[in-house]
């Protein structure tokens, strides 16, 4: 049980860190706020509830090791690198591929609900 606490509060301590010191997650952490409110609003079915957590999650966790590799790389040079660079495009860009593919969903699940209230 004292491994799970301290595996807990690592990984607890994770999150703290990077609400703290990424904007950019805590800019995903509002948006997700703002579409869980929208959906709630919208009285969105169970399975798009579903969907909108786990996209949203998903962009999260990628924030999260996204952070995490470009601190390793940091740690590992300090000084320019094509591959250092390379690895870290990559992560971010695996977030930014992950938040469009959240707006696209979004957008089929929010989109016919808000047209239906405008008619």
């Amino acid at each position: 049980m004292r491994k799970f606490k301290e595996s807990y509060r690592y990984a607890h301590t994770g999150i703290r860190i990077v609400f703290k010191t990424q904007r950019n997650f805590t800019i995903q952490l509002a948006i997700m706020g703002m579409a869980f409110l929208l959906a709630a609003f919208l009285g969105i079915s169970r399975q798009e509830w579903m969907v909108l957590v786990l996209v949203s999650a998903n962009v999260l966790v990628l924030e999260m090791i996204n952070t995490a590799l470009e601190t390793a790389v940091d740690l590992v040079t300090q000084e320019y690198h094509d591959l250092a660079e390379r690895a870290k495009d990559v992560a971010a860009g695996a977030v930014l591929l992950m938040a469009l593919v959240s707006v696209v969903l979004g957008a089929m699940i929010f989109l016919p609900k808000i047209l239906e209230i405008l008619k």
